[in-house]
């Protein structure tokens, strides 16, 4: 049984993903404005769980149920997989105060040539959204998963896919898939359903106080999914018990992306260090070890461990799109397309990648051209934030009224899945700006400025609004906070002859949407 955790992608044109083979899988992570995925898949099984005192009043959190065709053919599958949720919702509502709900069941046709629990978990996500629910269960007869494992679980997109061989052994599995759901990791720790060699009957005091404290985690969102306000206590707790040394990797990588969370890099980098004593030769640690030279700007030796990565295996589309992304960094737009080009060509449902072509197309004023790549990947990710305000900025570009309105009905949403992205909140007061809804695109430019005091774009954005409504005496006021700022883009803005190339100038967004 495994959990997918920590892997990493760096959105839109500054996106890295360490996706895994093996033991490692992918984990969605958002940190310092980067788009990250982060991943380790663990296996074991689990046995069914003692209930523990409440504690906390119950939050439900709903299932979309997704089987393979060839379960639907039961007449009672439904029924027998109810029974299931039941068991893992009264545990852990006993113990944890959360709920289970079924919301949603559909019919679901995996790739028949897929034999891993990853590559049919991929294939899972591609082919079933969670629509309104919190979490995505996957069901497959055993033949398509292989032995390798019965069940695998993604921390960040709350992605679930078990092997069904018998609906009566799989309620210890759902549990421990289900914990993995909520942070908890694989752990050589006697007695705890999270032991994945030697499972016991109970989820140990750490297991427990991390999934508390995952309690009120957020779903179908773009940033990471733990509550902020218990960060620091996490990470406390996972370096607790990272000094037991009981040979637990998956704790350590786990603990890797808790710092990368933090902003905390070095930190980051030494427990992906500790991984690799743990498991040598882990192709996904290394994968990381490159994003992270990358997010802290070590851009050159990021490319020269991606192109050796490659060398050994030139079939990771992740390590393409890294390079890809380590490309742009270096304003290599050409070999950055490339190297986008050849991830999509390994894995057609790539949408970030197709969103960072978008953005190289837009810079080099090819936006019908960014507009269909946007299309293509929002059409295979319809919450994609980096796609969503890419195309945005795309329509508001064609200036006509139109692509103006779809603007604002993406941008919109693209606030709505990142509220606290102070571009998001610019692209959108930009759209309304287009439309002549001057009140509500002022409102938008503070709300960014609001989140991000030292915004030049949210100061020139409102410098811009403020002189074409004639209020000049307000817009001097933000060019001197663009002075103040930074003297010599603030005498740029002083050339340029109109607001409207201003405007445009404002329209430079997609390199801080990351």
């Amino acid at each position: 049984m495994g959990t997918k955790q920590p892997t990493w992608e760096q959105g839109h044109s500054g996106m890295a993903e360490a996706v895994g083979g093996g033991r490692l899988g992918r984990i969605r992570v958002l940190s310092g404005g980067l788009l990250v995925i982060f991943a380790v898949v663990t296996s074991g099984r689990a046995l069914a769980v003692r209930a523990g005192p409440p504690g906390l009043p119950a939050r439900t959190v709903t299932l979309r149920v997704a089987a393979a065709e060839v379960l639907t053919i039961n007449p009672s599958w439904k029924k027998d997989i109810k029974k299931l949720v039941s068991i893992s919702s009264e545990t852990f509502e006993d113990k944890f105060g959360i709920e289970f709900r079924i919301a949603a069941w559909e019919g679901w046709r995996p790739d028949k040539h897929l034999r891993s629990l990853p590559a049919i978990l991929e294939d899972l996500k591609q082919k079933v959204r969670p629509e309104e629910a919190d979490i995505v269960i996957g069901l497959v007869p055993p033949h398509l998963g292989g032995d390798t494992s019965s069940g695998i679980a993604e921390y960040i997109s709350g992605y679930v896919l078990l092997e069904l061989a018998n609906p009566w052994t799989m309620a210890p599995v759902i549990l421990h898939e289900l914990g993995h759901v909520f942070g908890a990791v694989d752990l050589q720790e006697d007695g705890s359903v999270m032991n994945p060699g030697n499972p016991g009957l109970d989820f140990d005091p750490f297991s427990a106080r991390v999934i508390t404290l995952n309690r009120e985690r957020s779903y179908r969102t773009a940033s990471f999914p733990f509550p902020p306000a218990h960060l620091k206590e996490v990470i406390s707790a996972f370096r607790g018990r990272a000094a037991l040394k009981r040979h637990e990797p998956e704790l350590h990588l786990f603990l890797a992306y808790l710092y990368v969370e933090a902003g905390d890099y070095p930190s980051a980098s030494s427990e992906s260090l500790e991984v690799l004593k743990l498991s040598p030769g882990s192709m996904d640690v290394r994968i990381l070890l490159a994003n992270l030279k990358l997010a802290q700007g070590n851009v050159d030796e990021a490319i020269t461990e991606y192109q050796e990565i490659l060398a050994l295996d030139p079939d990771l589309p992740v390590v393409h799109f890294n390079l890809g992304v380590a490309w742009q960094r270096k304003g290599r737009a050409e070999e950055a397309s490339s190297s986008f080009r050849e991830a999509v060509r390994l894995k057609p449902t790539y949408a970030e990648a197709y969103a960072n072509l978008a953005h190289l197309m837009l810079k080099k004023g090819e936006v019908e051209s960014a507009m269909n790549y946007c299309r293509a990947a929002i059409k295979i990710n319809p919450e994609l934030f980096e796609g969503l305000c890419v195309l945005s900025i795309a329509l508001i570009l064609r200036e006509d009224a139109k692509a103006i309105e779809e603007a604002g009905d993406l941008s919109r949403k693209a606030v709505a899945l990142r509220p606290l992205h102070p571009e998001a909140h610019i692209i959108l007061g930009i759209a309304y700006e287009n439309m002549g809804k001057m009140g509500e695109a002022e409102a938008e430019f503070l709300k960014s400025l609001e989140l991000k005091p030292d915004s030049i774009d949210a100061h020139l954005s409102l410098a811009v609004l403020l002189k074409k409504t004639g209020r000049d005496d307000q817009a001097g006021f933000h060019i001197a906070q663009i002075n103040r700022i930074d003297p010599n883009f603030a005498a740029y803005y002083q050339s340029q002859p109109s607001p409207e190339a201003l405007r445009l100038e404002s329209l430079a967004l997609p390199e801080k949407l990351r």
